[in-house]
């Protein structure tokens, strides 16, 4: 199945899945081949960005993290973006976020596992080792 196949079902299987939530999907914009946008609305705290870029790349932009998942053709990595989606979406995973003087160094996007948390993606920037790290959480329907 070609990339962009792959990104339309994946994008249609969410909103099958959300019916509550308002998306909506836009092929061929200036930076991605589709992408699927999702506002701030009753059932979502945070606007949520995915979209298909540089040919087999699935990304997933919420707050301050930024995952990509790569290549999309394998099926092992759609269900994984998808499982992770999902799991923000539902408001089962969650994303933290590190930051020193007010600058983000380094995302967690972390799923419940046996009353703990696991992490599933990392998004790190260039940064100093840092002491005393402002820990701040996003996550969908609570707060933690």
């Amino acid at each position: 199945m070609a990339p962009l196949d792959i990104a339309k079902d994946i994008f249609e299987s969410l909103r099958s899945e959300f019916p509550h939530l308002s998306m909506e999907i836009k092929e061929a914009s200036e930076d991605a081949e589709i992408e699927l946008s999702i506002p701030v609305q009753d059932g979502l705290d945070h606007e949520v960005l995915l979209n298909l870029q540089n040919v087999d790349e699935l990304h997933f932009n919420v707050d301050d993290f930024w995952g990509k998942w790569s290549p999309c053709t394998e099926s092992k990595v759609t269900v994984s973006f998808h499982k992770a989606v999902q799991g923000f979406l539902s408001g089962k995973y969650r994303i933290v976020v590190y930051s020193r003087k007010g600058k983000s160094y380094k995302r967690l996007l972390q799923s419940p596992v046996k009353g703990s948390w696991h992490t599933e993606y990392t998004h790190v920037s260039v940064h100093w080792p840092c002491f005393n790290p402002q820990e701040r959480y996003v996550q969908n329907g609570t707060t933690t």
